[in-house]
């Protein structure tokens, strides 16, 4: 497997994305975090046939796994 960083303004293919990493934070600057088995982790996962989108999968990842609603959402 190969990993790559690209520029924050590089076009990537949605169907090129497997996954999705949320980084979430409050309105007063807080990050959100999840306590799992494994420890602390951010909220995120595989894209699904059934997300649009990867904003879509975004949102759907951070109400699966933080209970959160996103309301702005800063692809990078």
């Amino acid at each position: 497997v190969e990993t790559q960083l690209l520029p924050a303004d590089t076009e990537v293919p949605p169907e090129k994305v497997s996954s999705v990493l949320v980084v979430p934070f409050t309105e007063d600057r807080k990050l959100v975090a999840v306590r799992n088995r494994r420890g602390w982790d951010l909220p995120g996962g595989h894209v699904e046939v059934t997300d649009h989108n990867l904003t879509t999968a975004a949102r759907r990842e951070a109400r699966e796994e933080a209970q959160i609603t996103m309301r702005h959402l800063v692809r990078s």
